[in-house]
C-alpha cells in the first residue's frame, strides 16, 4: 500500500474508534488528532472536515462488516438457515467482545435525521444489508421452506431488526445467552410452520 494510502487508512481507523466511542457530536478534532497522530492541517487537507472524515469512517465500517459476514451469508455450500445462524453467531460474538454496539445503528439514532449526507449513507447501508440477507431467504422460499406469510425481503427486514436489537442489548450489557435466544426465535419464525395435520 502506498504511504499516502496507508496514512489515510490509519487515520480513518483511528478516527472511527473515537467516533464510535464518543459519538459524532461529542468527538472532537483534538481527540482525533491525538488518536491518529496527524495534525489538524493534515486531517482537513486529506478529508475536508469532520463530517467528511466521519463519512469515510462509516464507509470503512461497512466494508469491514461486509468482509467479515458476507462470505458466511453467501456460502451456498451450506444450508441457508445455517449460514444465517453462523453469521449471527459471529455478530453476537463481536457484540459481546465490544460492548459499543453497531456504529451504523448508533449513527442512525444520533445524527442521521439532522444530516442528509449521513442519512443517505445509512439508507444505502440498510438497502445493501436487506439485499444481502434476502439471498439465503430466496433460496428458502424456492425450496418451500420459508414461512408463507413472509416474502424474502420481509424476512430480511426481521433479521435487520434482530441485528439492531442485538446491538442495543450489547450496549446495555445483556448476556450472550439472551442474544442467542433471540437469534433462534427469529430464525424459527422464518421457517414454514408445521401444519396441524402433520402433528404426530
Amino acid at each position: 500500500m502506498p504511504e499516502g494510502s496507508a496514512r489515510r487508512a490509519a487515520a480513518v481507523e483511528a478516527a472511527r474508534e473515537v467516533f464510535w466511542s464518543r459519538g459524532y457530536e461529542d468527538a472532537s478534532i483534538a481527540e482525533i488528532v491525538e488518536a491518529s497522530g496527524l495534525n489538524r492541517y493534515a486531517i482537513y487537507s486529506e478529508f475536508g472536515g469532520k463530517k467528511e472524515l466521519f463519512l469515510a469512517c462509516l464507509s470503512d465500517f461497512v466494508e469491514e462488516r461486509r468482509r467479515r459476514y458476507g462470505p458466511v451469508v453467501m456460502d451456498r455450500s451450506r444450508p441457508p438457515i445455517e449460514r444465517l445462524r453462523t453469521a449471527f453467531a459471529l455478530l453476537t460474538q463481536d457484540m459481546v467482545a465490544d460492548r459499543r454496539g453497531c456504529l451504523i445503528s448508533q449513527t442512525a439514532v444520533e445524527v442521521a435525521r439532522e444530516d442528509p449526507a449521513i442519512a443517505a449513507t445509512i439508507e444505502a447501508y440498510f438497502e445493501q444489508l436487506i439485499d444481502h440477507l434476502s439471498t439465503p431467504l430466496i433460496e428458502e422460499a424456492e425450496a418451500g421452506r420459508l414461512n408463507p406469510n413472509l416474502t424474502p425481503r420481509m424476512g430480511a427486514q426481521l433479521l435487520y431488526n434482530l441485528k439492531i436489537t442485538i446491538s442495543v442489548l450489547a450496549r446495555a450489557g445483556a448476556s450472550r445467552e439472551v442474544m442467542d435466544e433471540m437469534v433462534e426465535t427469529t430464525l424459527a419464525a422464518l421457517g414454514r410452520p408445521v401444519s396441524e395435520g402433520c402433528a404426530a
